[in-house]
């Protein structure tokens, strides 16, 4: 499974070095033309920065597949059990 992450700049550093995909925003309208550009790739799970919301359109956007699987995180020190808390499996190790 192919993980994206989208975000500031602070937020994507750690998951940069842990070599993941890896896109920096600076705002909210970028962060949903990145995201809906993204809804059509071959990712199984895109973390995003809380700092940002959906809108409308790329929502209805997501809600028509059945993947890519979107995860919301605020603390990024502890974010394995994050994503193991949202999703029931453990991603990263």
């Amino acid at each position: 499974m192919k993980v994206l992450v989208i975000g500031t700049k602070d937020f994507t550093l750690g998951f940069y070095a842990a070599g993941l995909d890896i896109i920096v925003v600076d705002n909210e309208k970028e962060f949903n033309l990145k995201l809906q550009e993204q809804l059509d790739k071959e990712y199984g799970l895109i973390i995003c920065d809380d700092r940002f919301s959906i809108e409308q359109k790329v929502y209805k956007k997501y809600l028509s597949k059945q993947f890519p699987i979107l995860v919301y995180l605020k603390d990024v020190s502890n974010i394995n059990e994050e994503i193991k808390k949202s999703l029931g499996i453990e991603v990263l190790k």
